[in-house]
């Protein structure tokens, strides 16, 4: 079993009562889509729930056990949340009766409870059904974020706050975050665009076990390079220095230098594309 540790990003906040007070909360029925578990003899139904937090300085979100977790920087002085939760069953009776019992959390962590499916079996040795959230969030931009899954993707765009994301099987995307980062996955790939070609944090940092990892930088960038894999190659649109063994270990200076860019992964390749 994968155990998340949680390591602590240069001026990240602590985690206290963050978006804790529920303005509104509405309910709906949706469509579910294609992005299906259970296999295709389950009956899924699917609801999208929608809230509205009172902003705070810090945002811990929870995706846990199986879930996807995207934030979006915006939406004003309010954090609007839209949870799309799924559950499936061999029956559409017992799948929405789970969809009843799951609750979602916002005092403190945000994150979704719901019933215990591990030992749930048929006769026929099947699991009977299971659920999952999904978590698509809009935050004032500034909002320093603490993001964790198993199961799921992450994906932090036009944020200013610092980050701290992993996750254990999914990937992560991360678009224009402009302050200290830490981003962390086993079995994923990692993309990183620094599109409005500014990053005032002390350091990017992303890592992964197995999954590549691509990096767009503008030409004028400015900031060090340290970019390294085990079984993989690097490719660079900047002039890099190579070394370590089969030149795996890069480095640069980009521009006049300042924050840090780090990137690792074990199995996988590094590229790194200039826009």
């Amino acid at each position: 079993m994968s155990t998340i540790t949680r390591f602590a990003v240069p001026g990240l906040l602590a985690i206290a009562g963050a978006a804790s007070a529920i303005a509104q909360e509405s309910r709906s029925e949706v469509a579910c889509g294609d992005d299906w578990f259970g296999g295709n003899r389950s009956i899924h139904v699917c609801e999208s729930r929608e809230f509205t937090l009172t902003r705070e300085e810090s945002l811990e979100i929870n995706g846990r056990p199986n879930g996807s977790v995207s934030v979006t920087g915006g939406g004003g002085n309010a954090i609007q949340v839209r949870a799309l939760v799924r559950s499936w069953d061999r029956d559409e009776a017992a799948a929405r009766d789970r969809l009843d019992e799951i609750e979602i959390n916002t005092d403190g962590v945000l994150r979704a409870y719901g019933p215990d499916v591990r030992n749930s079996w048929s006769l026929f040795g099947r699991r009977n059904g299971g659920w999952n959230v999904d978590f698509e969030i809009m935050a004032p931009p500034d909002t320093d974020l603490w993001i964790e899954s198993v199961n799921g993707r992450i994906s932090v765009a036009d944020m200013r706050g610092n980050l701290d994301a992993e996750t254990v099987n999914g990937g992560i995307s991360l678009v224009n975050v402009s302050t200290s980062a830490r981003g962390r996955t086993v079995n994923g790939g990692i993309s990183a665009e620094f599109a409005d070609g500014t990053f005032d944090g002390e350091i990017f940092d992303v890592r992964t076990t197995n999954g590549g990892i691509v990096m767009r930088i503008p030409e004028d960038f400015s900031a060090r390079l340290d970019v390294e894999t085990v079984n993989g190659g690097v490719s660079s649109d900047f002039p890099v220095t190579r070394e370590g063994r089969r030149n795996r270990e890069v480095s640069a200076t980009l521009g006049n230098g300042g924050p840090l860019i780090r990137a690792r992964t074990v199995n996988g390749g590094v590229q790194i594309r200039q826009f």
